[in-house]
C-alpha cells in the first residue's frame, strides 16, 4: 500500500465510524417497539419513546467517535465551546410558536379546519390521564401551552442536539468542500434515511413483526 492510498484510507476511518455509530443502532432502537407489541400498552409507548429518544443521540455519539477515535482529536474540535449569538436561540424558541399560530389561522381561514372551542381532544387526553381533581380541560389546556413555551423547548433541545451535533456540526462541514448546495444535499438525503419520521418507523415494526 502506497503512503498516499494510507492516507486515504486514514482519512475515510472518522466518517465510516460516523456512519456506522449514526445508522445501526438507530435503525435497531427504531424498530426496539416491535418486539413489545404484546405488552401493556403503557409499557410500549415508554419503551418506543426510550429507544426513539435514544436514537436521536447516536449521531452525536457518532460524531464524538468519529472525531475522537477516527480522527485523534479532541471534542472541542467539534465546537462545543462556541454558543454563538444568542438572538439566534431567541428566533429559534420564538418561529416555532409564531409558525403554529399562523398554521391554525391560515387553517381556519380557508376552511380546512374548525375552532375546536369546546377542547375536545384536550377533553380525551384528560381521560387517560390520573384523576387529579380540578383538573379541568381548561386547565390541562393552560398547562400544555404553558410548557409547550416553557420546559418542552428545553427537554426537546437536548435530544434534538445530537442529531444537530451529528449532522450540521460534523457530516455538513466534511461535505463543504464539495459545494455547498451538494453538500446541503447529500447530508439531508443521509439524514432522511437514517433518520426515519412516523411514517418509516412504523413500516419497520410492521415488516420487524411479520418475522414473528
Amino acid at each position: 500500500m502506497t503512503p498516499q492510498n494510507t492516507h486515504r484510507t486514514w482519512n475515510r476511518k472518522p466518517r465510516v465510524i460516523f456512519l456506522i455509530t449514526a445508522f445501526v443502532p438507530a435503525w435497531i432502537l427504531f424498530g426496539l417497539p416491535a418486539f413489545f407489541q404484546s405488552a401493556d400498552p403503557e409499557k410500549t409507548s415508554l419503551i418506543s419513546l426510550t429507544g426513539w429518544s435514544l436514537a436521536m443521540w447516536m449521531p452525536g455519539l457518532g460524531a464524538v467517535l468519529a472525531t475522537t477515535l477516527g480522527g485523534n482529536k479532541p471534542i472541542k474540535d467539534l465546537n462545543l465551546n462556541r454558543l454563538g449569538t444568542i438572538r439566534v436561540y431567541f428566533w429559534a424558541w420564538l418561529m416555532p410558536i409564531v409558525l403554529t399560530l399562523l398554521t391554525g389561522l391560515v387553517t381556519w381561514l380557508l376552511g380546512w379546519g374548525q375552532f375546536a372551542g369546546a377542547l375536545q381532544r384536550i377533553s380525551m387526553s384528560r381521560d387517560t390521564l390520573p384523576d387529579v381533581p380540578g383538573m379541568t380541560a381548561s386547565l390541562l389546556a393552560v398547562i400544555s401551552i404553558a410548557a409547550f413555551l416553557t420546559l418542552a423547548p428545553l427537554i426537546n433541545t437536548f435530544f434534538a442536539l445530537g442529531e444537530e451535533l451529528g449532522w450540521r456540526g460534523y457530516l455538513l462541514p466534511k461535505l463543504l468542500p464539495l459545494g455547498q448546495i451538494p453538500a446541503m444535499i447529500i447530508s439531508g438525503v443521509i439524514w432522511g434515511i437514517c433518520m426515519p419520521r412516523l411514517f418509516c418507523r412504523d413500516s419497520i415494526i410492521q415488516v420487524i413483526t411479520s418475522w414473528e
